[in-house]
């Protein structure tokens, strides 16, 4: 028989676990970026960012502008603890990548979403303050045209959501490993157990994912023929074939619904799961899609 005492002996060991797993992950201090804190009004406080540069970059080479949106137990130093950047430099040099800067802000768990209790602007934070700073400081090409946004887990669902609430914005959109929340899959009883204890989703997204408002459901939104401004935004969704249950149910009933809106679109599953080791070789892919020289 289950007693109290075993579930809460149960759910400490989780909780404990958990927190090892949040301080470990954010315990890694990364140098070879450049990094900057900057104050912000979205947020009332001074948070860091990062920027990844090619090999022998300088400021009168203007190149086009990657923003990576972490996922929700990393933060911006998390591609050099996995050291993207010294893949990035290997595959530029051999001719494999093409040349780009990347900016990687730190999002704590907030779901890079202006909170709906008020408290926390993610989104402003990113779009207001980071990108026209290092827009500015690394003489990057033009906005929109030459700007797109990517993310993993958390910052996958983020990309989506960022760029279809800030139309104008990015030119092209890759998600990896995103759980693409609707109203129906953001239920708690269908939200593990261990987010729910630990990330406070109605203060940040409401009573009702979208606050009740259709116009912005992530999937009439990108299905939607009549909006033109996002009908031009390439997009591509990347899953691993044996990711999370919400990651592979939401990602394949967005990707069915954008088929019978008859809305162009990447769509690729890989081999794997949820983790970085199965998410490291998805970047190539997902640079060489923003970038426009992937095509399928």
């Amino acid at each position: 028989m289950i007693t109290k005492k075993y579930i809460k002996l149960i759910t400490r060991s989780l909780t404990l676990g958990l927190l090892f797993t949040l301080s470990a992950c954010s315990s890694f201090k990364g140098t070879e970026l450049d990094y900057e804190k900057i104050p912000t009004s979205s947020l009332n406080k001074t948070i860091e960012y990062g920027v990844y540069t090619p090999p022998d970059w300088n400021k009168q080479e203007r190149l086009p502008l990657v923003l990576f949106l972490h996922g929700v137990l990393d933060s911006h130093n998390t591609l050099e603890q996995y050291k993207l950047h010294n893949h990035f430099d290997e595959q530029i040099l051999a001719g494999k990548l093409a040349r780009f800067i990347l900016v990687t802000p730190n999002g704590d768990k907030g779901f890079w979403e202006n909170w709906y209790d008020g408290s926390n602007n993610y989104r402003d934070w990113v779009l207001k303050d980071i990108l026209p700073k290092v827009k500015q400081d690394y003489n990057t090409l033009e906005c929109p045209i030459n700007c797109s946004i990517m993310g993993i887990s958390m910052g996958g669902f983020g990309a989506i959501r960022m760029s279809a609430l800030n139309k104008n914005s990015f030119a092209a959109v890759s998600a990896i490993s995103a759980p693409i929340l609707n109203q129906e899959s953001s239920k708690g009883s269908k939200t593990p157990l261990l987010i729910r204890l630990f990330f406070p989703l109605e203060r940040i997204f409401g009573p009702k994912l979208h606050n009740g408002d259709p116009t912005k459901n992530l999937d009439s939104i990108w299905s939607n023929k009549n909006d033109l401004a996002l009908q031009q935004v390439r997009l591509q969704l990347i899953h691993g074939d044996k990711d999370r249950p919400q990651v592979i149910n939401s990602n394949q009933r967005f990707h069915g619904n954008l088929l019978k809106a008859n809305r162009k679109h990447d769509f690729h599953i890989y081999q794997g799961g949820h983790k970085w080791l199965d998410w490291k070789p998805q970047f190539d892919r997902a640079i060489n899609f923003l970038l426009g020289s992937h095509s399928k």
